[in-house]
């Protein structure tokens, strides 16, 4: 029996008197701002006031700027034989016109201008260099290449380029980049379009596989050697990326649910962000911008960037913070109530905590070299209190709602109530409910928000004379009634 047999056989049992079920809001936990050194989470709470965001989205922001000022440059070391890169992959989740680029780019503006700056002086350097070494080789044609001409060469050799931060690129451009800046790369973008890439919606030929190597091993800082008939070879001994993309929720699940890429682990190396939208907002009576608390972020940023710009560091941990580490590392280890998605990324989630943590210290000091305890504990908050259940939204696979159905409850929200007929009029104006098959996905997106309780088919009187049965009504759910689309909560922990 089709879905829209079922249907009409339903009707029979519908009865007006039906009190409508509750709908469940469960709501998503807000970041723990407390948890960031004072200044930090005080300005992440009035960034997010003055936008107006989720403070998930400036956090987001504030980490994957603080990750890209020291990609590369930073490692901690929580114990003997292990090393974990500060590098981050961040992904924040949020509907279309939630304002996740106006967060993003004002915590990542300082950096921004900084590398900039630098980076084309850089360059210019590079050019001199150049002019000079074609000099000394002209020297070397005419008297002989010498010990005193190689080493001036040697000399001159050009520096590594600063990172430009990318908003997009491919699998084969990243390496290519990443060679001229030293192995480091840097990801920043509001837009999902890097995502769809990897995972091959918008990559190649058909049927081609994008090749993620550089986006793996650029997590730890391991080797990407890249030997291709017809392309000069690329080596990076230490391959070093960060990620924070900016993303629709569809493109949230083409990641997650991507076979390809959670075979790989992409997944499960990174740190979800998916806060509940906004509820009513008063856009007349905002707060300020937070001038004093940009100041004190843009000086906090680029002392990460200058400090550590020409050194590498190795932070270690005290005794108490090792220990903190790995108390969390066996409860990670030991989950059994997850799926397979979810039990992987737990199971990374002490080196995430690792890094975080690493990140925490040095944004308390820029200049320290020691994780102590209190910045483990509070790495360790944010992952059990936020991200274990940010991520398990992640990984919930499909939406309790389907877009057919969001769709339509967008159509039914403004009426309150009409007749099945009338709506499989209107509808029928899209293509995909024509003919046959559209009206059995008619019927089977009615019966979805029935299950779920956004609507009801009730029986009208008979009034369409005899022979006639008049068309069952669709109510809404009063609840529902003026609700945006994005603002219904979607279970079973995805956007």
């Amino acid at each position: 029996m089709g879905n829209f047999e079922q249907l009409a056989a339903f009707e029979a049992s519908l009865t007006p008197d039906q009190p409508w079920p509750e709908l469940a809001e469960e709501c998503m936990p807000l970041f723990p701002t407390r948890l960031l050194p004072d200044r930090l989470g005080q300005l992440a709470e009035d960034m997010a006031a003055c936008i107006p965001v989720p403070v998930d989205y400036v956090v987001c922001a504030m980490l994957g700027a603080a990750s890209s000022a020291l990609v590369g440059r930073v490692s901690i070391q929580p114990w003997d034989g292990y090393l974990e890169r500060l590098q981050l992959y961040l992904c924040l989740g949020g509907e279309s016109g939630t304002n996740k680029s106006g967060a993003m780019r004002v915590m990542m503006e300082p950096l921004k201008a900084w590398l900039t700056e630098h980076g084309l002086t850089i360059l210019r350097r590079n050019e001199q260099r150049k002019t000079e070494r074609e000099i000394l080789n002209k020297q070397a044609q005419r008297k002989g290449m010498t010990d005193a001409i190689r080493t001036q060469l040697d000399k001159l050799a050009d520096e590594p380029e600063l990172p430009v931060i990318l908003t997009d690129t491919t699998p084969d451009a990243l390496p290519i980049r990443m060679k001229r800046q030293g192995g480091c790369g840097i990801i920043y973008t509001d837009e999902g379009n890097f995502i769809n890439v990897i995972a091959g919606a918008t990559y190649g030929k058909s049927g081609s596989a994008p090749n993620l190597d550089t986006v793996l091993n650029g997590f730890d800082g391991g080797m990407v050697h890249v030997d291709r008939v017809g392309r000069d070879p690329i080596m990076l001994p230490h391959a070093h990326l960060t990620i924070t993309v900016g993303m629709q929720p569809v493109i949230l699940q083409r990641m997650t649910g991507n076979e390809e890429l959670a075979s790989r682990g992409f997944p499960q190396r990174v740190l979800y962000f998916l806060p509940d939208n906004l509820g009513q907002v008063d856009l007349l009576h905002l707060p300020p911008f937070p001038k004093a608390g940009m100041a004190q972020w843009t000086s906090l940023l680029l002392d990460l960037a200058q400090l550590h710009r020409d050194r590498e560091a190795v932070l270690t941990m005290t005794g108490d913070a090792q220990q903190l580490l790995r108390l969390h590392r066996q409860a990670m280890w030991n989950r059994t109530d997850t799926d397979a998605a979810m039990r992987s990324w737990c199971r990374k989630a002490h080196g995430k905590a690792a890094r975080l943590a690493g990140l925490l210290a040095l944004l308390d000091n820029p200049g320290t070299l020691t994780v102590d305890a209190c910045h483990v504990r509070a790495a360790v908050a944010m992952m059990e209190s936020y991200f274990i259940p940010h991520a398990e939204k992640a990984f919930g696979g499909a939406p309790s709602i389907s877009p057919d159905a969001l769709a339509m409850v967008d159509t039914l929200r403004r009426k309150g109530s009409l007749p099945r007929d009338r709506l499989w009029h209107d509808v029928q104006r899209q293509k995909k409910y024509r003919g046959a098959d559209g009206k059995e996905r008619f019927s089977s997106v009615l019966n979805e928000l029935q299950g779920k309780g956004y609507i009801r088919l009730t029986i009208p009187p008979d009034t369409g004379g005899p022979g006639r049965k008049a068309s069952p009504t669709v109510e809404v759910n009063p609840a529902l009634l003026g609700q945006h689309p994005a603002d219904i909560r979607m279970t079973e922990g995805t956007l």
